[in-house]
């Protein structure tokens, strides 16, 4: 089933260090970043309950990422979620990662190498009921 397309709108707000994308005049999600001469480092990226499933972050991330682009800056993606957004999108945003950021490999789901998508082993993560709502910092 596909879901129904939402609107969102994306803006780069500097003097907070984020991205934040906008569902009907409210705030519905955050991409963090600090960034320096041509670098773009995202920290932490965060959806709100009502909009978690619903095409939010990737949108966001999308956008952020276009941006980045859009300025000539390269990419480090601290932020799982962005590092996993990247890893699923290599085709269309793997030339912005900063060398010493995300390496692509075809060794990995993603085309990440091991550790570097963000992602824990099922090992390592918590029981899917003691984990935090979709929120991903870096």
């Amino acid at each position: 089933m596909k879901r129904a397309a939402i609107d969102v709108r994306v803006t780069n707000a500097r003097e907070r260090h984020r991205y934040e994308a906008h569902v009907a005049g409210g705030l519905a999600g955050v991409a963090a970043y600090t960034s320096g001469e041509n670098l773009v480092t995202f920290t932490h990226t965060e959806v709100a309950d009502g909009f978690e499933g619903k095409g939010v972050g990737s949108a966001l991330v999308r956008a952020a990422l276009d941006d980045a682009r859009s300025q000539h800056c390269e990419v480090v993606a601290v932020c799982p979620f962005v590092k996993a957004y990247i890893g699923r999108h290599l085709v269309e945003y793997g030339d912005l990662l900063h060398r010493s950021g995300l390496a692509p490999s075809a060794t990995e789901p993603g085309g990440l190498s091991a550790g570097q998508d963000g992602r824990r082993s099922s090992a390592e993560r918590p029981p899917r009921a003691s984990r935090p709502r979709r929120a991903a910092s870096g």
